[in-house]
């Protein structure tokens, strides 16, 4: 795994979130990990001493979040002009 796959553990980390993962729940005390847990564990063993991918990951977070904070005021608006 390199920092090129950065990209899509983030992608997939959203889809997790966002509930998109078929069968996908969160993982109670003592129980079996989430597909969440283990993309987060992934990605801290990516950058865990690389600051350069520490630094990318930044970058990358603050991306995606302005990205998913413009869809939506974008949907916003959409159901104010309706």
């Amino acid at each position: 795994m390199g920092l090129s796959d950065m990209m899509l553990i983030v992608r997939l980390m959203c889809l997790c979130v966002s509930g998109r993962v078929a069968g996908e729940g969160q993982a109670e005390e003592g129980g079996t990990p989430s597909s969440l847990d283990h993309l987060t564990a992934a990605i801290g063993s990516l950058v865990a001493e690389n600051s350069t991918a520490q630094n990318q990951l930044l970058h990358l977070c603050v991306k995606v979040g302005i990205h998913l904070s413009t869809i939506s005021c974008h949907l916003k608006m959409r159901v104010v002009e309706i």
